[in-house]
């Protein structure tokens, strides 16, 4: 589908030297791993730090992290965790349950507390977008300074946006369900 819009991909293992040689990584600071496999995620995280740096290596949460440690990736395989503790299988079951990407402005009125008194619970701030088009990615540790004219990119509980509905009016619901019809989601 990515390719079909134009936008450019690979299709290949992101651990082969092949994949380095072949990938345009012009414009590219960061590897963010995202698959359900933790393994792979910490190989990936890993392999590219060689290449942007450890700090722009990142990768989810494992999900067997609290558990038994003699089946959990070692702690040197681990990478920065992006957006909080969450999981894999906590992001597909957001995603499953009909979870959003939002993106909020922040302003002088509306900063990155009021964002989170707001939502609580219901919001996972994913990156911050600063007004010279920088990227930032929440994580774990924390850490950003979010300030006015910035951006937070949140994946939204659909629970979090209902609440906002009731208080903002059905229109909300309505671009909500329409967006997520034309994407090929259950309404």
């Amino acid at each position: 589908a990515a390719r079909l819009t134009g936008i450019p991909t690979y299709c290949g293992s992101a651990l082969s030297e092949r994949a380095l040689e072949e990938l345009d990584l012009s414009g590219i600071g960061r590897v963010i791993a995202v698959t359900r496999n933790d393994e792979a995620n910490a190989l990936v995280a890993e392999h590219f730090a060689r290449v942007f740096g450890r700090r722009e290596a990142f990768q989810l949460t494992p999900a067997g992290s609290s558990e038994d440690p003699r089946r959990s990736t070692s702690p040197r395989f681990l990478a920065r965790r992006p957006f909080g503790s969450h999981t894999y299988e906590a992001f597909e079951r957001w995603y499953q349950e009909g979870a959003t990407i939002k993106a909020t402005h922040l302003t002088e009125e509306f900063g990155l507390d009021e964002l989170r008194q707001r939502y609580e619970w219901g919001a996972v701030p994913l990156f911050l977008v600063h007004p010279s088009r920088r990227l930032e990615v929440f994580t774990e540790d924390g850490g950003l300074d979010a300030g006015p004219d910035d951006v937070v990119v949140s994946l939204v509980h659909p629970d979090v946006l209902d609440e906002e509905v009731i208080a903002n009016g059905p229109a909300v619901v309505e671009g909500r369900h329409r967006q997520a019809s034309e994407e090929g989601h259950p309404e």
